[in-house]
């Protein structure tokens, strides 16, 4: 029995450790990197978002050249 908690069990609970202290440090820098992303993106979106906007515009007007 000794043998067994000692081979199998003990490295089992320091690997569950090690993927709790990962974890611990993964979720917050993950999250950042997501709200990082969203900030960098939001000027593009905004962008393509005012192009589709004024496009209705421009047709309107009958002006090809900038289509």
């Amino acid at each position: 029995m000794d043998i067994e908690v000692v081979d199998m069990l003990l490295p089992i609970n320091f690997r569950y450790l090690g993927m709790c202290v990962l974890q611990r440090f993964y979720v917050p820098t993950s999250r950042q990197l997501k709200r990082l992303e969203s900030i960098h993106r939001s000027p593009i979106y905004s962008h393509f978002s005012e192009t589709i906007q004024g496009a209705a515009s421009v047709r309107a007007f009958n002006k090809v050249r900038f289509l």
